[in-house]
């Protein structure tokens, strides 16, 4: 298998929320369901969820950290499997002019130092 990482994975453990179920309109959010990252970077991130999200597509996420203002960012779902009772999902991070991606950049680097 072909690792296609660019930036340095971080092993954190972190609370986030994410969008899921269907959509009935593209404006729609979605349930909103809690998660765990699996790990961090840069450019991305992995969560684990207890419900398949769709390879493909684009979803909305919160980094939920004591203390720090939340960081919302845009996510495509580029790979999922699953693992026991639970789906892993990779999600890498998209720009978009309604998410910090400096704040995604600065607070995991404080995570790291």
């Amino acid at each position: 298998m072909i690792d296609d990482r660019v930036a340095p994975r971080f092993d954190i453990d972190l609370t986030f929320f994410v969008e899921a179920g269907v959509r009935a309109h593209p404006r729609d959010t979605g349930d909103i369901v809690i998660c765990k990252s699996h790990d961090l970077s840069e450019t991305g991130l992995q969560i684990i969820l207890d419900q398949p999200l769709r390879k493909g597509r684009i979803v909305r996420a919160c980094m939920d950290i004591k203390d720090v203002e939340p960081i919302y960012v845009i996510a495509k779902v580029v790979w999922q499997s699953k693992v026991v009772e639970a789906f892993h999902h990779g999600l890498l991070l998209m720009e978009s002019p309604d998410v910090d991606t400096e704040a995604w950049r600065k607070t995991l680097k404080s995570l790291t130092e």
